[in-house]
């Protein structure tokens, strides 16, 4: 994969993208990351979901490599190049919202291309080249109108969308989409929630109802015993 442009992933499940040299362009749904000072961009960087070799290949593609100290200490040398904007992170929407499911083990979310590569195993792009693949997919998930309708205007897509259009003509605006790129389809593994136990019934017993002590029907009679204490100085 390469490393100039990437999505990462924080402990808090925030993707944002990665960009090395303006290689590349960000996401028109990301929005930039401002860091004022080291303290702030290491604590960023620390919070990612990455490993410390990876930022030693990152660094590699970079101009600034010219030590081998660099490599020793590759989070502080990341830090400083994203001081100097040669290094940026943009903040991805959240993949985990707006996803829906097809009611066994998978969950789609819907993004505007150009496709992301990922570097998260829970979350894969998918591939689709054709309408009909497109419309088999969408077929499984089981949407209301309004949720399709914002597939297309929350995506700023070229489609027209219109709340007078049937769920049948959005989803198949949406399908051609699918199909050219320009939407891209997410997918997360799902994990349905366990049906719901009934609670046992409990009888109402009312606080008013006397208690009876006895004597009682099939017991004896309730016999009163007194004890006395002797208390010796």
């Amino acid at each position: 994969m390469e490393m100039d442009t990437a999505i990462i992933k924080d402990r808090f499940r925030q993707h944002y993208q990665l960009i090395v040299n303006h290689k590349n362009s960000p996401h028109p749904q990301a929005k930039a990351v401002t860091f004022w000072s080291a303290e702030s961009s290491l604590r960023f960087l620390y919070n990612l979901d990455v490993d410390f070799s990876y930022w030693s290949k990152v660094l590699r593609q970079t101009t600034a490599i010219n030590s081998q100290q660099t490599f020793n200490k590759p989070y502080e040398a990341i830090s400083n190049l994203m001081l100097h904007h040669q290094i940026e992170f943009y903040q991805m929407p959240r993949m985990q919202e707006q996803m829906i499911h097809n009611g066994q083990d998978k969950a789609f979310r819907f993004l505007k291309g150009p496709r992301l590569n990922l570097l998260d195993n829970d979350i894969s792009p998918q591939l689709i080249s054709s309408e009909a693949e497109a419309e088999a997919l969408l077929a499984e998930l089981d949407a209301n109108d309004e949720y399709w309708q914002n597939v297309i205007s929350n995506n700023d897509t070229q489609a027209a969308s219109s709340e007078e259009a049937s769920s049948k003509d959005v989803k198949k605006q949406i399908a051609a989409l699918l199909a050219s790129g320009e939407i891209i389809a997410y997918q997360a593994a799902y994990t349905p929630a366990p049906p719901q136990r009934e609670s046992p019934v409990i009888e109402d017993v009312s606080m008013d109802s006397p208690v009876l002590l006895g004597p009682h029907e099939t017991e004896g009679p309730v016999v009163k015993k007194s004890f006395k204490f002797l208390i010796s100085c």
